[in-house]
């Protein structure tokens, strides 16, 4: 056996046997403003496995106009803007993520934007909390979500379904931003 022939047999064997470590964890530092409310909070992404994302929200500070329902989505870009204020810094976003132009959905809709999340509830102290899961988006691969941006809106997203507004389709009819934040990996 010629020694060209062991080491290639055993740098072979050290690769397979390496174990290279996914992204499995994503964390959002969510912040904005409506009127005089402040709103802040996180979200954290767990891949659960190659298909399934779970996602935790916990956002204090939603005045008591706005709810019970809002919508809440993935947009395209980073923070692309560093104005103190949240609709236009959020809107620096861009739209909802979707990279196989699809049509406006709920979580749950067969055909969708990969950004869709529907609807998050609001408490009655201003608070939301809430962990639901996702087939759809992603950490890993070519359309993962990290380094997009999550956005909270002020009003409550009709989910693709009025006829009678051509935006329900493109953004769900959920109105300015009022806050975000950037999707970041957490080893």
């Amino acid at each position: 056996m010629s020694i060209n022939f062991l080491l290639i047999f055993f740098s072979i064997l050290a690769i397979s046997s390496c174990q290279y470590e996914i992204t499995k964890r994503a964390f959002v530092v969510i912040s904005g403003n409506f009127g005089e409310n402040i709103i802040s909070g996180n979200v954290m992404f767990q891949q659960l496995n190659s298909d399934l994302l779970e996602i935790t929200v916990s956002i204090q500070g939603i005045p008591p106009n706005l709810g019970p329902f809002l919508g809440f989505h993935v947009h395209t870009n980073g923070i692309l803007s560093s104005s103190q204020n949240a609709a236009e810094r959020c809107k620096s976003a861009g739209t909802h993520f979707n990279p196989l132009n699809s049509t406006h959905g709920d979580i749950s809709s067969p055909i969708r934007h990969m950004g869709d999340y529907g609807n998050l509830f609001v408490n009655q102290d201003g608070t939301i909390s809430q962990t639901f899961t996702d087939r759809i988006s992603s950490l890993l691969g070519p359309f993962s979500i990290l380094g997009r941006t999550v956005l909270l809106h002020e009003k409550q997203d009709d989910l693709g379904l009025d006829p009678n507004n051509e935006n329900s389709k493109v953004n769900g009819n959920s109105g300015s931003p009022i806050a975000c934040g950037v999707i970041g990996v957490w080893s």
